[in-house]
């Protein structure tokens, strides 16, 4: 007889973060109501929307929640950065919310900690045994008090496992070692601890960053705290958590290096990064130092292995890295990276790999900023086959690849060459706009030069977008 009951895994690498963004996500649902799951995990957008899970006939038989809040960003200041409206509840959301809610387990990641007090000060959780909070970020320290009280026997009467880390600017750190919630007497648990983190933070126009540096308070033991997080800077976190951290699933996780000084602390942080089964690895450089070891000795010499990765993204958003460093980078992290099947790398960098990548089926290239009026000259597509010569998915993002009669040459030749391919995108998440004539007249012309020989138009779709991203699948 089959299970009734569902476990859901509803989750994204990162949304694209846009703060003028239109209200999207679960607030699109106009009625959520999924009566049988008992387990689930899902990727968020904004931190409003996790009430939507608790209103009455939504969820009323889940025992086990994971949440992350992908737009990290928005977490120190909710009302500053959406157009829904803030998580203060009237009466009427309160009559809409579960009476007691038969939730065992519930994780929580990245949230401002006003929101989390208002969250689990509204709900009644009389069987929640494990409570996990992960990067709560507050610019003050006024809901410390009342989140001390929603983390009391009273409010949670049978929680067993308390693990949480709250984020505050370093300037707060002594007036909390000053006040009476510094004092771990007052809490209503032992083990508190803390420790500084730098951690960047990117500007309103999500295109630069600024490093800022954390009061970080924590529940030891810190390694669980590792376990679910999913940005790591620079090389902070192997200071504080032992080696090896065993985590139950495959995760994403997030690695920006902007002051990495020694090759032994690259190697400490990739050491942490390998012993835990991480299954997609972006790793961001910015800003880098020109004298700083950028192949970390380990992979260099072949003594790490990554088996668990299957989706590896380079971002060096500096010019201070030579070009033969980058490349040497992007070659060891491949060759310590068995099973990687999608990869998201700069082309200029790709291009000049020694190697054959037969396990690749997405590939991404990442373009200068710039417009490509003949994209053939830029991507070799010869030689692009001869290093990925089973990709599936083709993508670009960065530059703009202009509409016209050389770029139709382009989509027609890689569909030409790579049989197996199923979608191929141009200028994902660009912000440029061609006229409406023009990319009226770039489809009719691609559709009459490729139907009937290498396409049936009956058979695939192809859609061009108002920002100019070319999406078409096969």
């Amino acid at each position: 007889m089959p299970n009734p009951n569902k476990i859901f895994l509803v989750e994204a690498d990162s949304h694209e973060f846009r703060f003028k963004s239109p209200v999207k996500g679960l607030h699109e649902m106009r009625s959520l109501r999924w009566p049988n799951t008992v387990q689930l995990t899902l990727s968020i957008q904004q931190s409003s929307e996790i009430m939507l899970l608790f209103r009455r006939n939504a969820l009323p038989a889940i025992e086990h929640l994971n949440i992350i809040n992908e737009e990290i960003r928005t977490c120190s200041s909710l009302q500053q950065h959406t157009s829904v409206s803030n998580i203060r509840l009237l009466d009427k959301d309160l009559f809409l919310m579960l009476d007691d809610c038969r939730l065992r387990s519930l994780l929580i990641r990245y949230i401002s900690l006003g929101d989390l007090v208002t969250i689990i000060g509204s709900l009644k959780m009389p069987l929640l045994e494990k409570l996990t909070l992960i990067d709560m970020h507050d610019n003050t320290l006024d809901h410390l008090s009342k989140f001390q009280e929603i983390c009391c026997s009273t409010h949670l009467p049978a929680l067993k496992a308390l693990h949480f880390s709250l984020c505050f600017p370093a300037t707060l750190e002594h007036a909390w070692r000053t006040s009476s919630v510094g004092y771990k007497c007052e809490w209503p648990f032992d083990n508190l601890n803390y420790y500084m983190e730098d951690i960047l933070i990117f500007t309103d126009d999500a295109l630069h960053c600024i490093k800022k540096t954390f009061f970080v308070v924590y529940r030891s033991p810190v390694s669980v705290i590792l376990q679910h997080k999913r940005t790591l800077h620079n090389h902070g976190f192997p200071l504080h958590v032992p080696i090896p951290v065993n985590t139950a699933q495959r995760r994403y996780m997030e690695w920006t290096c902007v002051e990495v000084n020694t090759n032994d602390q690259l190697n400490n942080t990739l050491r942490m990064i390998a012993s835990g089964p991480v299954d997609k690895l972006k790793l961001t450089y910015l800003h880098q130092q020109t004298n700083m070891p950028t192949i970390p000795s380990d992979i260099a010499g072949g003594n790490l292995s990554l088996n668990y990765l299957h989706s590896l993204t380079f971002n060096f958003e500096t010019v201070s890295i030579q070009s033969s460093q980058r490349v040497a980078i992007v070659h060891h992290f491949l060759n310590a990276s068995p099973n990687v099947s999608h990869l998201a790398v700069a082309w200029k960098d790709f291009q000049n790999m020694s190697h054959t990548y037969s396990n690749l089926r997405h590939i991404h290239l990442l373009l200068d900023h710039m417009l490509y009026l003949q994209p053939k000259e830029y991507i070799d597509i010869y030689r692009l086959t001869q290093l990925t010569p089973n990709i599936r998915r083709f993508e670009t993002s960065g530059g703009n690849i202009t509409f016209n009669e050389n770029t139709i040459e382009f989509v027609l030749n890689l569909i030409r060459r790579f049989r197996q391919l199923v979608t191929l995108t141009l200028n994902k998440g660009t912000y440029y706009q061609s006229k409406e004539k023009q990319k009226i007249m770039f489809l009719e012309s691609l559709i009459a030069a490729g139907n009937g020989q290498l396409f049936d138009i009956n058979n695939i779709q192809i859609k061009l977008y108002s920002c100019n991203v070319l999406h078409i699948w096969l």
